[in-house]
């Protein structure tokens, strides 16, 4: 209010001029009828604008219509027009002698929110409601009980505009308004929804109304240069169709700007010209929706020609909703003064005024008896008008629905709806909006096909490149080795520059990536001589300072500078370890034994002198080829049923399955040591004897060698160690060279670096050397850009894209194929007896039974081994059964024809096919030989 108290005392100095304001205005003549009651109200307009001869027509229009359709009641509202001529004071000197003289019941306006502020603070002084239709300004509901709005204030129209930057993701906005009342009254509502979606207002943009195209001009030029592509326009008509002329003539309607409109434009684009809409293309805009009607068909056709008629020399101009909002409003409140009933339309006279009395007392503003009534009638007001449904609370209207529109062509074209209950919606489903159950939506996708400024499909992101340069400008470092990361070359003919390297076909790969083409080129960090300019710090510091727009390369982010710059999202792996020589083990004379464990090997051995033992057990104690000591026989016995051929006897079912179970240990364990020993062999690797640990390598006073340049040294201090230790080297060729020499003989124990770097190193020497499997914390590589760049979000979500696949192959190309991994031992471990143990129990089992039920078979016929061995049950029952068998047996043995024992078992074997016949009795010979 501090600036509105110089509007107060313009407006009270006529009071002391004129005694017109201390005498009673006389009752309004009618020719309607003596019974009818007549009801004044005041309407104050800008008469000579465009918007103002429209919504007075409409005025007009609606006192004829509602009485040609009610000209049974008996109140009839009589209409005293003012003219504000777009001046605050006029407004409200106007305002004060419609009260005084006129004694209206009600005003109708203003137009402008400011004019607004102090006609509600008169009609809260004398009861009596003001009504506007065009009024924005949350405040004045606060301010004036008797205030009444037709339109939705500010406060809602700004949560549409953040439902829509919510929707395509944008988080910075600028806001330009007219540095007027009207234009700085929405600032506090658009911040605080924009904070709601996570969204900021980086730059506020105030334009006066009077301001000229060289002062317009100078802030678009300003915001130019600030990148930022997202624009919300606060304004009037008085400025708003000169200004986005002034901006279609900068070049800021063209592809990858946003421009958002409030309703204050949005509303009355109808009556705009053709070379505005032109400047405007493109532009996205809310104003209140109105559902359409036949009643709103035939309201447009009559008042065109009325309209045309009462204002022959004035443009075209088209119905908007703030006239349907000024119709509505006079139905609204002709229906409540109906209501009201029968009562006197004066006001109480009005004493004389003292000459030091003011105008603004109780004496000279009157309190109308039936204000209050009249306000009452109106908020308890229900129908259904032109604009929508017609129903208040609390002064505001409560049931209403924002059009979200696109400036295309010759005008708008609809793309979706914002309704409070349930945010963006491309169709308007009335059985939403009573009530059904629906989610709040903020997506894109619920919105229809936007044209963007230029002609574009394609949705901005959000900034721009500045016009000054046409390019980004991107500092890369100069290097002396590890030119794999960055390479700067200069052409010695052309003397182009040329920049290559891992980080550089990384960030390539990005900007291709990105759904907008990012025109930039390299600019080599060097001084005169061609040589680095500074360090990291000493970039990054140009990049802060705005003479780069990025840097790249290979740059770990660092703590301090968060506070001047934005860093990606890194695009390598962090952290600093060791680089270690790998010494090979030599094989020795146990080599052949280390497969297995000792205990494995006493299990095996046992299992197989078991089997003879077995084998002996069941047939060998009484032949001839079991003769010698026990481990003879045991030996003899086992192979001879390993080897045993055709003509030298046969093993029994028992011996067979405890062989099968020797065979089958024999074969997996067989077999699984010969790969352990193939392994065992070919995986020689062993870790450096000499240890890495930082303490170890402190304590032995052991030199340990860094990447000139790098942040490494910092961190080698931090870890203890002396600068004195500390060795400098500049290439992987130098690496390599002081780690074979070794700590003792002029070179390091290891060098510490990033692990980048010691990704390339180790593919260069592939089998000589290893990571160490300690890692020290150090942030990765990061591309850097200003502060609050836009860049920034983009090139960070394409980082993380690109990671997998297509990241290795870049990484394959710049730092070589990856050697196979010596961080770890890579020898196997001995096969242990825990391995086998279920293997040894379940032949053991097998072994034990098939001993058993041999030994059972005999008990059973109890009849000697070695005269059973090779006899099938049908011999052993002739044996069991003629006692002559033996005796047979006996004479063959001492025929002449049979020399050895050895041929007697043979031809029992055979059923004793060698028996000479006279020998024997011929009949005897013949049953027992066959």
């Amino acid at each position: 209010m501090g600036n509105q108290l110089p509007l107060f005392l313009l407006v009270l100095s006529p009071c002391f001029l004129s005694s017109q304001f201390m005498v009673v205005a006389s009752s309004q003549r009618s020719n309607v009828n003596s019974t009818t009651i007549l009801f004044p109200v005041g309407v104050i307009l800008d008469l000579e604008t465009p918007m103002g001869k429209m919504a007075y027509s409409c005025i007009s229009m609606a006192i004829s219509d509602f009485y040609t359709v009610h000209s049974h009641y008996k109140t009839r509202l009589v209409l005293h027009p003012k003219d504000s001529k777009k001046d605050v004071v006029t407004a409200a000197f106007e305002a004060l002698n419609l009260l005084k003289d006129a004694q209206v019941q009600a005003i109708l306006g203003p137009q402008e929110s400011i004019q607004a502020e102090f006609i509600a603070d008169l009609g809260a002084k004398a009861h009596v409601p003001i009504i506007s239709f065009s009024a924005t300004n949350p405040s004045l509901y606060s301010r004036s009980p008797y205030f009444i709005g037709m339109i939705p204030n500010d406060s809602y129209q700004v949560k549409a505009i953040a439902a829509i930057v919510q929707a395509f993701g944008w988080n910075e906005v600028v806001t330009i308004h007219e540095d007027t009342d009207y234009g700085n009254g929405i600032l506090p509502y658009l911040i605080d929804s924009f904070l709601d979606i996570d969204a900021q207002i980086t730059h506020r943009s105030s334009i006066p109304v009077s301001a000229t195209k060289d002062e317009i001009n100078t802030e678009l030029y300003k915001l130019m240069e600030m990148q930022k592509s997202v624009f919300v326009v606060h304004m009037s008509i008085s400025l708003g169709p000169h200004f986005f002329q002034l901006v279609k003539d900068a070049g800021m309607m063209s592809e990858g700007y946003v421009w958002i409109i409030t309703d204050g434009l949005s509303n009355l684009l109808d009556s705009l010209n053709q070379s505005v809409i032109d400047s405007m293309q493109g532009v996205l805009g809310i104003k209140l929706y109105v559902p359409p009607s036949e009643e709103l068909d035939n309201l447009r056709s009559q008042w065109r020609k009325k309209f045309r008629r009462d204002n022959p020399i004035t443009e075209d101009v088209e119905l908007s909703v703030y006239g349907l909002l000024a119709y509505d409003a006079v139905w609204m409140l002709a229906t409540a003064v109906e209501s009201v009933g029968s009562m006197h339309h004066r006001m109480n006279k009005a004493k004389d005024l003292r000459r030091n009395s003011s105008c603004f007392s109780d004496h000279f503003i009157r309190t109308s008896k039936f204000g209050s009534r009249v306000r009452k009638a109106i908020l308890g007001t229900s129908f259904k008008g032109l604009s929508g449904d017609i129903r208040l609370l609390h002064g505001q209207p409560q049931q209403f629905v924002f059009q979200i529109l696109n400036v295309i062509g010759k005008g708008e074209r609809d793309i979706g709806f914002w309704i409070p209950m349930y945010g963006i919606s491309r169709e308007l489903n009335s059985s939403s909006r009573e009530g059904n159950k629906r989610d709040y939506s903020t997506s894109k996708d619920d919105l229809g096909t936007v044209i963007w400024p230029g002609d574009s499909r394609t949705i901005p992101k959000g900034w721009v490149v500045p016009k000054r340069g046409g390019k980004l400008r991107i500092g890369v470092p100069v290097k002396v080795g590890f030119n794999e990361f960055v390479k700067v070359e200069r052409d010695p003919k052309t003397k182009e520059t040329k920049v290559s390297g891992y980080c550089i076909e990384v960030f390539n790969s990005v900007m291709e990536a990105l759904p907008y083409n990012v025109p930039y080129e390299f600019v080599p960090f060097e001084n005169e001589n061609g040589e680095s300019a500074g360090s990291y710090d000493d970039l990054v510091n140009q990049v802060s300072d705005q003479k780069y727009d990025a840097a790249l390369g290979d740059i770990p982010a660092t703590a301090n500078w968060s506070s001047n710059v934005d860093i990606s999202q890194p695009f390598t792996n962090g952290g600093v370890s060791t680089i270690v020589p790998i010494v090979y083990e030599k094989n020795n004379i146990l080599t052949l034994f280390k497969p297995m464990t000792w205990g494995l090997w006493f299990t095996w051995s046992s299992s197989f002198v078991f089997t003879g033992l077995l084998i002996f057990a069941l047939g060998g104690g009484g032949d001839q080829h079991f003769s010698g000591n026990f481990a003879q026989q045991n030996i003899v016995a086992t192979l001879s049923g390993l080897l045993f051929q055709e003509g030298e006897g046969n093993l029994r079912l028992s011996s067979m399955l405890i062989l099968l179970a020797w065979f089958f240990e024999l074969c997996l364990i067989g077999q699984t040591y010969i790969s352990t020993l193939s392994s065992m062999l070919s995986a020689q690797q062993q870790y450096q004897p000499v240890s890495v640990s930082v303490n170890d390598l402190i304590a032995n006073g052991d030199f340990v060698g860094y990447r000139n340049g790098s942040s490494v040294e910092g961190l080698l201090k931090q870890l203890g160690f002396g600068k004195a230790k500390l060795k400098v080297y500049n290439s992987p060729e130098e690496y390599n060279d002081a780690l074979m020499r070794g700590s003792k003989n002029g070179g390091v124990a290891v060098i510490f670096d990033q692990i980048p770097y010691i990704k390339l190193f180790l593919n260069k020497y592939c089998g000589k050397y290893r990571m160490g499997a300690e890692i020290y914390g150090m942030d990765s590589f990061v591309y850097v850009f200003p502060r609050g760049s836009p860049l920034v979000a983009d090139v960070s979500r394409e980082i993380l894209s690109m990671k997998g696949e297509k990241m290795a192959a870049i990484e394959k190309a710049w730092l070589g194929s990856p050697c196979p991994d010596t961080t770890t031992t890579t020898s196997s471990n001995p096969l242990t007896l825990e391995v086998f143990w279920v293997l040894f129990l379940v032949t053991g089992f097998i072994r034990l039974c098939a001993f058993i039920f041999s030994v059972l078979q005999r008990m059973c016929f109890n009849t000697p081994v070695v005269n059973n061995i090779g006899m099938g049950p049908h011999e052993q029952g002739l044996e069991e059964t003629n006692i002559e068998t033996s005796s047979s047996i006996n004479e063959c043995e001492s025929s002449p024809n049979l020399s050895t024992p050895s041929k007697i078992i043979d031809n029992n074997a055979l059923g004793m096919e060698n028996c000479s016949p006279t020998k024997l009795d011929e009949q005897n010979a013949i049953g027992r030989c066959d």
